[in-house]
C-alpha cells in the first residue's frame, strides 16, 4: 500500500492537482478496473487502490482554501450509490475554478438532496453515478429534477452515466471531467448576460 500511495503522491506533485484529476486518475482508474475484470488483480487490491486515491484527494482538498465564488455547487450521490471517488475528483476541479462547494458525501435520498439544495441556495447540483449503481440513472434524475427548483442546474457524471443523454433545461451529462470548466464558463457567461 505504501508503494501505491508513494506513486500517487509522486504523480500528484509532478503533474499538479488539475492534471492529476483530469488526466492521470481517469486513466489509472480505468486500468485498475480492467485488470480486475481480467482477473489480474483481486478485489481487495482494487479496494486498496481506491482507498488510497480517496485518502489523497481528501487530504489535498482539506488544505485547499475554500473559495466563496459562484456558482455554488452541491456534490453528492443518490441513495444506493456508495462510490465517492468521482465526487472528490469533481470537487477538486470546482474548487480550482473558484466555486464554493458543499460536499454531502454519498448515498443521500432524493428528498434530502432536494431539501439541501433549496436550504443552501445552490446554483448547481453535481451528481455522480458509478458502474455499480443498480438503479436506472434516467429514472432517478427525472424524479430528482421534479423535486428541484428550476434554477438549480443538474450536472451528472461518472461511468454509470455515460449512456445518459443530456436533456436541455433538465440536466447535463458530462463525458469527461474537463467539461466541468466549459460548463462553468457557460454558466458564468449566462449569469453576466
Amino acid at each position: 500500500s505504501h508503494a501505491i500511495r508513494d506513486e500517487l503522491q509522486c504523480q500528484l506533485h509532478s503533474q499538479g492537482l488539475r492534471s492529476f484529476v483530469c488526466d492521470f486518475l481517469p486513466a489509472a482508474n480505468q486500468l485498475v478496473g480492467e485488470l480486475w475484470a481480467r482477473g489480474l488483480i483481486e478485489i481487495h487490491e482494487e479496494h486498496l487502490y481506491t482507498e488510497q486515491v480517496t485518502r489523497i484527494l481528501r487530504e489535498t482538498l482539506a488544505v485547499l482554501t475554500v473559495p466563496q465564488g459562484h456558482p455554488k455547487v452541491m456534490l453528492t450521490t443518490c441513495a444506493g450509490e456508495q462510490h465517492v471517488l468521482g465526487l472528490l475528483m469533481a470537487e477538486a476541479l470546482f474548487r480550482l475554478a473558484a466555486c464554493e462547494t458543499l460536499a454531502f458525501g454519498a448515498d443521500l435520498p432524493l428528498t434530502d438532496i432536494a431539501h439541501a439544495a433549496q436550504k443552501h441556495r445552490v446554483d448547481v447540483l453535481a451528481l455522480s453515478f458509478s458502474q455499480a449503481y443498480d438503479g436506472a440513472p434516467q429514472d432517478t434524475l427525472t424524479a430528482l429534477r421534479n423535486l428541484l427548483p428550476p434554477h438549480v442546474e443538474l450536472w451528472v457524471g461518472g461511468a454509470g452515466a455515460q449512456s445518459l443523454k443530456s436533456q436541455p433545461g433538465r440536466w447535463r451529462t458530462l463525458r469527461h471531467l474537463h467539461e466541468i470548466e466549459t460548463l462553468l464558463q457557460e454558466w458564468r457567461q449566462r449569469r453576466m448576460a
